[in-house]
């Protein structure tokens, strides 16, 4: 059955007019964010990345080591999480919060809303699985259709088999649309095809790509494809052996947060 249509996805021409945007998406579909910086961490175990992911006021606060300076104050950020044992892989989107320290031990504070990967990750690991297929964060624009209806948005992370939207509230889970990337140069394809929404949280959208349908799965793997390519050229940042030894975490003081309003 073909879910309702959400709030802000209502067809334009209901409302007589030509431009296939709707007037009830508001300004959160269109604005784009400036370009997103995405570090790569890795960790050799489950207990590491727990001991490194700090609670507060419902959100969560991660330091990375910067050497380069391409983190910058107030720049959105997805800084992808890996764990060698167990080949747990997860992502997390957010701010650069403030920058601290100099030289060697330059770094940022990352600010994520919510706490959900850090419940998750329980003693023995168990509230994590690896993912069946590799999965990269990325950054495209990218444009939605649902029944006529078109709206911007992000493509965050995607593997062979779906991807995640950002800035993508309004979807619910079961609708079938239609993505297709703006402005990514001539390896991305225009239109990635159709896909089935699987999950919805807030501005945050999972889907599935429908690869029965032969356009869908030759232009989702291209997209893979390039992605892949890409991240396969960001170096990772290793967690220190010597850290988290005897309960010293080599990461500066918590900054302080300004409490959510």
């Amino acid at each position: 059955m073909v879910p309702p249509i959400a709030p802000g996805l209502l067809p334009e021409s209901r409302y007589g007019a030509s431009t296939s945007v709707s007037r009830a998406l508001g300004k959160q579909h269109v604005a784009m964010e400036s370009a997103r910086i995405m570090p790569r961490m890795r960790f050799e175990e489950v207990a590491q990345l727990r001991n490194h992911l700090h609670l507060i006021d419902g959100r969560t606060l991660l330091f990375c080591r910067d050497p380069g300076r391409i983190l910058h104050a107030g720049s959105p950020v997805t800084v992808e999480l890996l764990v060698t044992r167990g080949g747990l892989v997860a992502t997390l989107s957010g701010i650069v919060a403030m920058r601290v320290g100099e030289a060697w031990s330059a770094g940022a504070w990352l600010l994520f809303n919510g706490t959900k990967l850090a419940r998750k990750l329980e003693a023995d690991g168990s509230g994590l699985s690896a993912r069946q297929q590799p999965r990269f964060a990325c950054e495209f624009r990218a444009e939605v259709n649902y029944l006529g209806a078109t709206f911007l948005c992000r493509i965050e992370d995607v593997s062979a088999g779906g991807a995640r939207l950002g800035n993508a509230a309004g979807l619910c889970p079961g609708m079938e649309i239609e993505v297709r990337v703006r402005g990514a140069g001539p390896d991305v394809p225009d239109s990635v095809g159709r896909a089935i929404v699987v999950r919805a949280n807030g501005a945050d959208a999972g889907v599935r790509f429908l690869r029965s349908d032969q356009a869908t799965r030759q232009a989702c793997m291209r997209l893979f494809d390039v992605v892949q390519k890409q991240r396969a050229a960001v170096p990772e940042l290793m967690h220190p052996p010597v850290c988290c030894q005897g309960g010293r975490l080599l990461e500066p003081p918590l900054p302080r947060i300004r409490p959510l309003t």
